[in-house]
């Protein structure tokens, strides 16, 4: 990572909001193919309010690395849809590799979960995922057709 990146990644742990969201921002903009800058805007998420969250999402969406799922895969289950969806296009950056995950998860999950983990899926285009719909819908079909 060059001097002017690592200056950007360090201001997500500046004690100025203002500064963290900056770096956010700037960062979704330049989405910098980069494992550590994946990792310090992950690392900043946990104690990241609603507005810097967002920037911090919106930075790991643009970057599209496989590296964030880790950092998102709690977000699947936020209140906020919107919050959930933007996590299900980072996590489907993981391709195949989340699907073991989402399968242990799907059957114990509630309703609601359960149409993220479908929207996952459906963006995850393997002969697994699709067969894993498949097998969704001719379950649902049973139950309630």
């Amino acid at each position: 990572m060059d001097k002017t990146l690592s200056t950007i990644t360090g201001l997500l742990k500046h004690q100025d909001p203002m500064r963290r969201s900056g770096a956010a921002l700037v960062l979704a903009e330049l989405a910098p193919d980069s494992k550590d800058v994946v990792k310090a805007l992950g690392e900043a998420l946990p104690s990241a309010g609603q507005q810097l969250s967002a920037h911090i999402l919106e930075a790991l969406q643009a970057i599209g690395s496989p590296a964030a799922v880790p950092y998102v895969m709690p977000l699947l289950n936020s209140q906020d849809m919107a919050v959930r969806m933007r996590a299900s296009a980072i996590v489907a950056c993981g391709g195949s590799a989340v699907v073991p995950e989402i399968k242990k998860q799907f059957k114990e999950s509630p309703r609601q979960q359960k149409l993220v983990f479908i929207d996952l899926l459906a963006r995850i285009h393997t002969g697994e995922t699709l067969q894993m719909l498949l097998s969704t819908l001719e379950n649902f079909a049973k139950q309630h057709l």
